[in-house]
């Protein structure tokens, strides 16, 4: 009786023409659309529409929506699970050569060919100004152009002959966001960041994968409040900026930022399998190429987690521009508290330019392994590693850091490979264990040691814990502060110009000491033994 009543009913909604039409899996857009005669063989307002938010809202959750060329003057905000296809779907705007890292894909970039979101209004507060918000998870966006100029609106923020109109490009403010990829999207001229997520609770579990792989941004308007800005590292201006969010970070493109990549309050353990990886991203920027601060395994809510927050850094190329005057250090990457059993490693980045190469602060944990620097080379920074427990722009550490350099290789940096600074504030160890062909090729020093609480080890093994060649002042200096002054190291795995000191002849040995400074040239120092 129930399923003919049911029956009678259906036929009736036929009948009167109100039979309820299921969402469609996927639906088109093309913004030249304007009627069921002109909308590509497909059912006007059904499945094809002239707008990407009309399409969005049409679309059943978990469908696709396919974008066409064209301009597109409108805001989204994606509420439903749903894969965002544009014309360049599984292109990458990227193309880096071994000569020019940075290059882009002549393939990708044409208006004419690509489907191009623009602001409709000018809303340069991050909470407001995305043109995708992201407000639910499984969503893909693969294959846009996000430009924060529109041409039509002039009230934005001129920089590099634009006038910007748009925080951010794709993101989240105060949300949390899983299984997430945002892929083959070209992004440009925001005020705040190209890709922005930031979970506003921290306690919730982070469970899933996040990707964002193969994006190119560029031109994030870099001022004078940045530059000048008392809190390190900035937080706008950052190409992708995640903050509480774990996501794979690869082969993304970011030039004219002051920050790449900014990773900062990891204050709970990653999912098992999964290891936060930040790689084969090619990052020119002004201040820092990648920042990461704040990884904790006790979340912020206090309890301590079950796993350690972790992150890996690979095969990144990374070029410090020094665009304007700042008082902020530049630097390739920076790793500052990062804590108990949290993890960082970087291996075989190439970084160049700027105050360091890497800058570490406030890094300590339980098994003195937590900060690592595996192969790759440093060029042309003034510090190639610069290892400290003082910087005014940050509070004062009261726990050791301790950096384990692995087959590095520094290249003229213009004051020293290596930096261990002690500001002698007090008794918070600086420290670095150098193993495995570590390789400092001239500059001026290759390590300086710098007060009491700053400590080098080399470690004994294979064909030795370091090679310094080149260096015009020093191989390795002690060097005190106010009354604060180094301890004795044992150099005895180390070899200078290719030779150990037990190797070497009496008048090499005695050429050796010239390149020493140590208890030999001032009594209050260590030696060098």
């Amino acid at each position: 009786m129930r399923s003919g009543f049911r029956g009678i009913l259906a036929l009736l909604l036929l009948a009167g023409g109100l039979a309820v039409r299921a969402a469609p899996g996927e639906v088109w857009v093309d913004g030249r659309w304007n009627g069921p005669a002109n909308c590509g063989g497909h059912t006007w307002q059904v499945d094809a529409f002239p707008t990407i938010h009309a399409a969005l809202k049409a679309a059943a959750p978990g469908g696709v929506v396919t974008v066409a060329p064209g301009r597109y003057i409108e805001r989204l905000t994606i509420v439903k699970s749903v894969i965002l296809r544009g014309p360049g779907a599984g292109v990458n705007p990227n193309a880096p050569t071994a000569e020019d890292p940075f290059a882009a894909n002549p393939a990708r970039g044409d208006p004419a060919g690509e489907a191009m979101l623009l602001p409709p209004d000018t809303k340069l507060h991050i909470t407001e100004g995305f043109l995708v918000t992201i407000q639910a998870d499984r969503v893909m966006i693969d294959g846009f152009t996000l430009d924060g100029d529109n041409p039509a609106l002039k009230d934005g923020v001129a920089v590099n002959g634009v006038d910007a109109n748009a925080a951010a490009g794709i993101g989240r403010k105060d949300g949390h966001n899983q299984e997430i990829i945002l892929t083959h999207n070209i992004l440009r001229n925001f005020t705040a960041a190209g890709i922005y997520f930031q979970n506003k609770d921290g306690s919730i579990p982070l469970l899933q994968q996040n990707i964002i792989a193969y994006n190119r941004i560029d031109n994030l308007p870099v001022n004078a409040t940045v530059f000048d800005a008392d809190e390190y590292p900035p937080t706008q201006c950052a190409g992708i900026s995640l903050d509480q969010e774990l996501y794979q970070v690869l082969g993304n493109t970011v030039t004219r930022a002051a920050v790449g990549i900014n990773l900062r309050w990891i204050t709970q353990g990653n999912p098992p399998l999964m290891t936060p990886e930040i790689s084969s991203n090619a990052l020119q920027c002004y201040i820092t190429g990648i920042s990461c601060g704040l990884f904790s395994d006790r979340h912020i809510k206090g309890n301590l987690c079950p796993t350690s927050p972790r992150a890996m850094l690979s095969h990144n190329r990374i070029r410090i521009v020094p665009e304007g005057p700042t008082r902020l250090i530049r630097t390739g990457i920076s790793v500052m508290s990062v804590e108990h059993t949290s993890k960082v490693l970087m291996s075989d980045n190439d970084l160049s330019g700027g105050d360091a190469g890497v800058f570490v602060w406030g890094s300590f944990s339980f098994d003195a392994g937590n900060t690592v620097i595996l192969g790759g080379t440093i060029r042309d920074a003034k510090y190639g590693v610069w290892i400290s427990n003082y910087y005014d722009k940050l509070p004062y550490p009261v726990d050791p850091t301790k950096v384990i350099l692995s087959g590095v290789t520094i290249l003229n940096p213009t004051v020293a490979g290596i930096y261990l600074d002690d500001n002698a504030r007090g008794a918070v160890e600086v420290s670095a264990v150098i193993m495995h062909d570590t390789t400092f090729r001239g500059g001026p020093t290759g390590v300086l040691v710098q007060g009491e609480c700053a400590l080098v080890v080399f470690l004994p093994g294979g064909a030795g814990a370091a090679n310094f060649d080149g260096q015009t002042k020093s191989y390795i200096t002690l060097q005190g502060n106010g009354s604060s002054f180094p301890r004795s190291i044992d150099i005895s795995a180390v070899r200078f110009q290719g030779k150990r000191r037990g190797e070497m002849t009496a008048e090499e040995q005695t050429a050796l000491e010239t390149r020493l400074i140590d208890q030999l040239d001032d009594k209050r120092l260590g030696r060098l033994y």
